[in-house]
């Protein structure tokens, strides 16, 4: 659950960039991003975090891919709330 959770998060996470960059509301904060393009944003956050997510759940059992993905899940609901604050 905590993975299908964390693929939502990251969902939301590259839609919302992309939405608020392609009207100008915000830019990508991420420093390894930013001088993309909201669709090329989207896309590495789509294909590349979703990878990084199904690696974390090849090894669900190993301890440090445990921690990683709870981190991972407390970094994305911080984002996920920093877009619900500018949404509304």
């Amino acid at each position: 659950m905590r993975y299908a959770f964390l693929l939502f998060l990251n969902i939301f996470d590259g839609l919302a960039t992309c939405l608020g960059m392609a009207q100008g509301i915000l830019s990508e904060a991420n420093p390894l991003l930013s001088g993309f393009g909201p669709y090329q944003i989207l896309l590495v956050k789509l294909v590349g975090i979703s990878f990084l997510i199904l690696v974390l759940f090849n090894h669900k059992e190993n301890r440090v891919s445990q921690i990683g993905t709870l981190v991972a899940i407390g970094v994305y609901v911080h984002i996920f709330l920093l877009h619900v604050a500018w949404m509304t």
